[in-house]
């Protein structure tokens, strides 16, 4: 190998292992508080429920949530989750919202 190409591989290398720190280090969410940790169960439940396929179940696709926030919405308070799906639990190609009354989880 040349030198260009010594470089482009430690670069190449260096962000693999950003990517794999990000995704597995800094995504994941921790619920607040005891209704936040309901409706992330509730989510997760869910998560597991709609997307059972083999690629779920092999884990070869793999939905994390990554944050969990509130919306108002005509006049009612909804908890919103951001869903980040990973290909290998590492490469986030899609993201999912799901909402949900907030008053269903108090």
């Amino acid at each position: 190998m040349n030198k260009r190409e010594k470089i482009y591989s430690i670069g190449i290398a260096v962000l693999l292992v950003v990517l794999v720190v990000k995704s597995f280090v800094l995504d994941p969410y921790t619920p607040q508080g005891a209704s936040e940790e309901s409706f992330y169960q509730w989510t997760t439940n869910q998560m597991a429920t709609e997307y059972d396929s083999v690629l779920f179940t092999s884990n070869v696709l793999v939905n994390r949530i990554v944050d969990i926030g509130e919306k108002e919405e005509e006049g009612v308070t909804l908890y919103v989750a951001k869903i980040r799906r990973y290909v290998a639990g590492v490469l986030p190609y899609k993201e999912v919202y799901i909402k949900e009354d907030k008053d269903k989880f108090q």
